[in-house]
């Protein structure tokens, strides 16, 4: 478990690097298994998880924030709190018609 760990974190590193070396606000990926939304190094890092293994996705509301969602938690109807994202932006919450979601992490992206 601590190479895939090291090797997760590598990787979050890298991807954050490539998004700022190339001037870009953040990264959105997925495919790790390590589902995120984080400030890391400076920029957004979004990771969407996937959607077999840990019924993870990000999606984005029509106020263009980000939101990590659980699939495995659908029957609760609890919505992100507004709060300070890592970049400073408030949050914004689930719209009404999302509300079966649950939301563990939001970020603002514009």
């Amino acid at each position: 478990m601590g190479r895939a760990r090291d090797y997760i974190g590598r990787f979050e590193s890298a991807a954050a690097r490539a998004a700022r070396e190339g001037g870009y606000d953040g990264y959105i990926g997925g495919h790790i298994h390590k589902a995120a939304i984080a400030s890391r190094d400076g920029v957004l890092y979004c990771n969407t998880g996937d959607w077999v293994g840990h019924c993870t996705a990000l999606i984005e509301d029509n106020g263009g924030y980000l939101h990590l969602v659980h699939w495995s938690d659908h029957a609760r109807l609890d919505a992100s709190d507004a709060g300070p994202a890592g970049n400073g932006r408030t949050t914004g919450r689930l719209p009404p018609e999302l509300a079966w979601l649950y939301a563990t992490t939001t970020a603002a992206i514009r």
